[in-house]
């Protein structure tokens, strides 16, 4: 049991940690002037803080509603993983659309790119 209370307070920290540097960045640094270093850890620290959000957002989501009560550990893999899909959709559109190149279409072929890995995580786990 002390290993899921590490795993869900290590998810905590992340998740404060990245979204104080997510504020930092989009309160103190001017976007018109940024290096590429600057833009890097700016989507890092966004693809950081939405999946930890997104994973407690599931996490309480799987965990409270539905019949079956369970310890939030429970669900964690799951919820860390699909936090981490939303995630990175955010991310990369928000780097698509910096480049130019965000429209219908490549936004179409990257939630298919993240259901098609969902579904094969979801069937791996299953036949394991």
């Amino acid at each position: 049991m002390e290993g899921s209370r590490f795993a869900l307070a290590a998810l905590g920290c992340m998740t404060l940690m990245a979204s104080s540097a997510l504020l930092a960045m989009l309160w103190f640094v001017d976007p018109a002037f940024a290096d590429t270093w600057t833009l890097g850890v700016f989507y890092l620290s966004t693809f950081v803080a939405l999946a930890g959000v997104f994973a407690w957002i599931f996490l309480f989501l799987r965990g409270n509603v539905g019949r079956a009560r369970r310890p939030l550990i429970y669900f964690f893999p799951d919820a860390l993983r699909q936090g981490a899909f939303v995630a990175a959709l955010v991310a990369a559109s928000l780097l698509l659309q910096r480049a130019g190149w965000l429209n219908l279409g490549t936004m179409a072929a990257l939630v298919a790119a993240a259901f098609f890995t969902e579904v094969a995580f979801t069937r791996k786990r299953r036949v394991s």
